[in-house]
């Protein structure tokens, strides 16, 4: 995938360092010299300090092309006015990092962004199980649980079972899209929309098992 970055936050570099890392194209800009340089001497990465309000100069970078935008920079009106370009360009899943709670509501009620993240301490795990599509939960050593919601993960509709489990994810439960969960889910059993799938699932192998893709 391709994503993009717009806000150059050290909180960030080990989330980016591990998306470059599974072989996803990251790109890094902001308008702030410093935060980039920062960025630079940490991770080899693509990083731009631009005009982020520049629609023509964030076009020259190859900002249509993103498969993801996460708007992130320390003011929320720059985060605002990109989500927006994003939007305008078709930009398939669009995040926000915000430290208004109006906005970031604002924001998802005008279905400007897929979701809205609040600046804080959690902020990288919550952007990490937003560009995944999952809720994940770590359960010790390396093997976590996760909720793949089929509504973002779209892709998986129409799958059984078996293929998921032949991708070394254990599969404990289906909730199908009223609610109601399955236990004891058999290889034929074919997702459908709407569903959540409750599983383990070795953290290293999180993006294969789940057909993420790169």
């Amino acid at each position: 995938m391709n994503i993009m970055v717009v806000g150059a936050l050290r909180e960030f570099q080990h989330l980016l360092a591990e998306l470059s890392r599974r072989g996803h194209h990251v790109v890094v800009v902001d308008d702030n010299v410093e935060r980039i340089k920062a960025i630079e001497e940490h991770l080899d990465i693509p990083c731009y300090n631009i005009d982020l309000l520049d629609y023509e100069a964030l076009n020259s970078i190859g900002f249509p092309r993103a498969d993801i935008l996460v708007a992130a920079h320390p003011r929320d009106h720059i985060n605002l006015v990109v989500s927006v370009y994003a939007k305008n360009e078709g930009i398939p899943r669009i995040y926000a990092v915000v430290g208004e709670e109006s906005i970031a509501k604002a924001l998802v009620s005008l279905n400007i962004v897929k979701g809205a993240v609040l600046k804080g301490a959690s902020v990288a795990a919550a952007l990490r199980e937003l560009i995944y599509g999952v809720k994940i939960l770590n359960v010790g050593g390396s093997t976590s649980l996760v909720v793949a919601d089929t509504r973002i993960l779209d892709h998986l509709v129409g799958v059984q079972v078996g293929e998921l489990r032949r991708g070394n994810l254990e599969v404990l439960a289906v909730i199908d899209r009223e609610g109601k969960p399955k236990t004891n889910v058999p290889d034929d059993y074919v997702i459908s929309e709407g569903a959540r799938i409750i599983a383990l699932v070795k953290t290293e192998n999180l993006e294969d098992s789940l057909r993420l893709g790169v």
